[in-house]
């Protein structure tokens, strides 16, 4: 799988040990995680981007990510959306084998926490919890018990016109 089948996910450039300090990896592109300070339409890209990266993971290579969370989705300095840690990825549709939950509980798709197999649909499930975190800039509602609309949490503003994968 390369950068040109999937873009908005990084590319393993090196990766070592160093003597006393540990594992290390080189990765690019580089970005930041996405804040309260990330303007409304900087977060629709991302999403998109995301969304875009996740189906075509699977066309491309039959590859799910498995932890898709507000931890693991980066914004670059050009304002794209950037998937990273694939530490949980399955690979190939029978990839399930032993039923068992991968990546971030808060994130993880009801099918999966059920015991059901990661899926295409699951990891954008997983894309919206971690997307309704980032929006309530990291209150967890959903955890709490606290009820919100949409209009009090977030600002009125409109996406850009031009959105693309």
């Amino acid at each position: 799988m390369s950068s040109r089948d999937v873009p908005h996910i990084t590319r393993l450039l090196s990766s070592g040990d160093l003597p006393g300090m540990g594992s290390f990896v080189v990765v690019s592109p580089v970005g930041k995680h996405v804040g309260a300070d990330t303007p409304a339409g900087i977060i629709a890209q991302v999403a998109l981007d995301i969304a875009c990266s996740i189906q075509r993971m699977w066309v491309a290579a039959s590859t799910l990510h498995g932890d898709v969370s507000a931890n693991n989705i980066l914004v670059t300095t050009d304002g794209r959306g950037l998937l990273v840690d694939f530490g949980s990825a399955l690979v190939g549709p029978g990839s399930c084998g032993k039923q068992r939950v991968t990546g971030t509980v808060l994130f993880s798709a009801f099918s999966v926490l059920w015991g059901e197999c990661n899926t295409v649909s699951s990891d954008l499930e997983s894309l919206f919890y971690s997307l309704l975190y980032m929006a309530l800039d990291g209150e967890v509602c959903w955890k709490l018990g606290q009820e919100r609309t949409l209009t009090q949490i977030l600002p009125s503003s409109t996406p850009p016109s031009s959105m693309l994968c």
